[in-house]
C-alpha cells in the first residue's frame, strides 16, 4: 500500500488495536493516519476524498457478532476505489466480502480467549508499519533518535527487493 494517508477501521476493542497501529505508523513512517469504527465510517469518512489516496487497513475478527456489518464496509471502501488491506482470520469471500482487496491472514484466540484478540491484530498491523517506513526511506521515529548512538537502528535493516 503506497498511500499517504492511512486510515484503520476496526470494531470494539479491535479499534483499540488500531490506535496502537496508528501510533506505530506515525512514529515510524509519518505518515497522516486516523482509526475509526466501521459505524462511523459510513456516516461520515466514507466521503472523504480523494479516495484513491486513502489506503484502509481493516481489522476483523470473525469471532465478533458484527461480521455482516464490517464486511459492509469494506465492499463499501472497495466500491470507491479505496486501497483495502484487510487483515482477517478468514479469506475475503468466506465473509462476504466481494470487492478487490489486499488480504493478510491474521490468526485469532478461540473464542473463549477472544479479549487477546487486540494482541493478535496489533502485530501486523506493527509490522506494516516498520514495512511502510522501509519503503519509504523514513528514519525510525522521524529522525528523532540521535543516529551517534542509535546507529544500528536509525534506517532500518531490512532490504526492500522487487520481484
Amino acid at each position: 500500500m503506497d498511500k499517504k494517508y492511512v486510515e484503520i477501521v476496526g470494531d470494539g476493542p479491535l479499534f483499540w488495536a488500531g490506535k496502537f497501529i496508528q501510533a506505530k505508523v506515525v512514529e515510524l513512517s509519518g505518515d497522516a493516519c486516523s482509526v475509526i469504527d466501521s459505524e462511523n465510517y459510513k456516516h461520515v469518512n466514507v466521503m472523504m476524498e480523494p479516495a484513491e489516496e486513502i489506503g484502509e487497513i481493516v481489522l476483523i475478527n470473525t469471532n465478533d457478532c458484527n461480521l455482516k456489518h464490517i464486511a459492509d464496509t469494506v465492499n463499501l471502501m472497495a466500491a470507491k476505489n479505496r486501497d483495502v488491506f484487510l487483515l482477517c482470520d478468514k479469506r475475503p469471500e468466506e465473509i462476504g466480502v466481494h470487492g478487490k482487496v489486499k488480504y493478510c491472514p491474521m490468526p485469532v484466540p478461540e473464542k473463549k480467549y477472544n479479549f487477546l484478540a487486540s494482541l493478535y491484530a496489533y502485530l501486523p498491523g506493527a509490522i506494516f508499519a516498520g514495512f511502510r517506513h522501509t519503503t519509504i526511506g523514513e528514519p525510525m521515529f522521524r529522525g528523532g533518535m540521535d543516529p551517534t548512538i542509535f546507529i544500528p537502528t536509525y534506517y532500518s535493516p531490512i532490504d526492500v527487493v522487487d520481484m
